[in-house]
């Protein structure tokens, strides 16, 4: 790529006032350059990378004035090109580009063909477009402004650089990936369709199947794809991810994280969908119960879920506002809903459960009316039959039956209550330290107004102890 002199050259818009400007016409020629020399390569003698032809071929493969080694990254070239350029050193630092730099010992005849065709498209673009390529992704102080996006809300001008430099990162891996998309051999494009084009997807069995491989090899011809494009994608990935990660916060709804993408990404065609994938896998989203939580988020989950499982009492019931005094200080009460949701627990009222055995409605209920209520005035409230409210109020050992059939704790009721527990406890005591299974299994489902299941239910909670056919309290072993 010849660096011939030309006639006030422009400089790139957004690039470092170090940067020397670049030629636009220069880029244009060493454009035709690399065009010429990869027609030679597939029209002409086989290229084996012979010292004499190596030179010769690269004579005009020099930077044109104003681009450096810091642009051979922006390429889309394959793993196996940049790990050798990466061992030389030229995908580091700034400064020119030279033939000597590239005659590298272990850069073979396929390596050549990638770079020159890399740099076809890179540089096609910038003769189309001397904007359109902006290294964004390298400035320092657009990757603090993309970090600080998600717990501080940006300024104008902030917005709108970020909003620049999020447009241009996006055109550079839109570039990279198609280039990676154009270098698949024909076994690797058919796995790449199958898995992302056709519906129902099919399984790596049944692409192989087609190629006459195993299920393992058609997942490597996937894994192969995958791989370039997480590479090729490293630096304006993380920094695009970054930056749409932060229009949808801690946790993303899947429509809402489905629209991002697809308005990133600008297509639905086998590129674009690898673009979506590889910065969906930046964004470090994971998937819970139909919404999509980062790493900070999924943690916060389970400490939630904890917290409540600690504190939750007999009927699965927990105080929301010590749940809300876990969030971290931000915007994290926005994602409430969704929190709880994914930690497990279900609004019963201005109090939230955990699965419980279905009494946590009927007894958030009565706690809603803050009084003594029959079983139908409960029944309203919770909206449930009056025989299943009434059954499951039955198994609570803090709710008791007062005079008139009414419920409530016993601090509600001054004496002159019962419930299934107590009457046990009752027996028991009368009894000398334990009672018959069968009597009470045949005498308090009447007199409750339960059925038997319920007491069943009873006699399985920790406090009491059942022995050879007589209950007991589970400090005292019966007699």
């Amino acid at each position: 790529m010849s660096g011939t002199d030309q006639e006030s050259p422009t400089a790139m818009p957004g690039s470092r006032g170090s940067d020397p400007p670049v030629a636009a016409a220069a880029v244009a020629e060493v454009l035709g350059n690399v065009r010429r020399l990869l027609r030679e390569m597939e029209t002409g003698p086989p290229f084996r990378g012979g010292w004499e032809y190596r030179f010769a071929a690269l004579g005009a493969v020099v930077w044109p004035e104003g681009l450096d080694r810091r642009h051979l990254a922006d390429m889309g070239l394959a793993t196996r090109t940049r790990k050798c350029l990466g061992d030389a050193g030229l995908l580091s630092g700034t400064g020119p580009v030279t033939t000597g730099d590239l005659l590298l010992p272990n850069f073979g005849a396929h390596s050549y063909r990638d770079l020159l065709a890399g740099a076809e498209r890179f540089l096609d673009a910038l003769v189309d477009d001397p904007a359109a390529y902006v290294p964004v992704a390298m400035d320092p102080e657009l990757l603090e402004l993309a970090r600080r996006k998600g717990t501080e809300e940006p300024g104008r001008a902030e917005r709108a650089k970020l909003a620049s430099g999020l447009g241009s990162a996006l055109a550079i891996l839109r570039a990279r990936v198609d280039g990676v998309v154009a270098g698949m051999t024909p076994g690797q494009r058919a796995a790449v369709d199958g898995r992302l084009l056709e519906e129902p997807r099919p399984t790596f069995a049944h692409i192989g199947g087609r190629l006459g491989v195993g299920a393992s090899r058609a997942q490597q011809l996937y894994a192969a794809v995958a791989k370039r494009v997480r590479l090729a994608t490293e630096v304006e990935g993380r920094f695009a991810a970054t930056v749409l990660k932060g229009e949808l916060g801690h946790v993303a709804e899947a429509d809402s994280l489905g629209r991002i993408l697809d308005a990133a990404v600008g297509g639905d065609g086998v590129a674009q969908r690898l673009l979506r994938n590889a910065l969906f896998e930046r964004m470090g989203y994971v998937a819970v119960r139909g919404a999509y939580l980062d790493e900070e988020a999924v943690a916060l989950v389970g400490t939630v879920r904890s917290a409540a499982q600690a504190g939750a009492d007999e009927a699965g019931l927990v105080d929301e506002t010590e749940l809300l005094a876990l969030l971290p200080a931000g915007d994290w009460r926005r994602h409430w809903q969704a929190l709880r949701s994914r930690a497990g627990l279900r609004a019963r009222h201005r109090r939230q459960a955990i699965p419980h055995g279905g009494t946590a409605r009927p007894k958030a209920a009565l706690l809603e009316l803050g009084r003594p209520a029959p079983t139908e005035a409960v029944a309203a409230v919770c909206g449930l039959s009056g025989t299943y409210a009434h059954d499951r109020l039955s198994k609570l050992h803090g709710v008791v039956r007062g005079t008139g059939g009414r419920w409530g704790l016993e601090a509600w009721l001054d004496g002159g209550f019962e419930s299934i527990p107590a009457e046990i406890v009752r027996r028991i005591r009368e009894g000398g330290g334990a009672t018959p299974r069968a009597r009470l299994l045949a005498e308090l489902p009447g007199r409750f107004g339960v059925h038997v299941h319920t007491v069943r239910a009873c006699l399985r909670a920790p406090m009491f102890v059942v022995r050879d056919g007589r209950v007991g309290l589970a400090e005292e072993r019966p007699a």
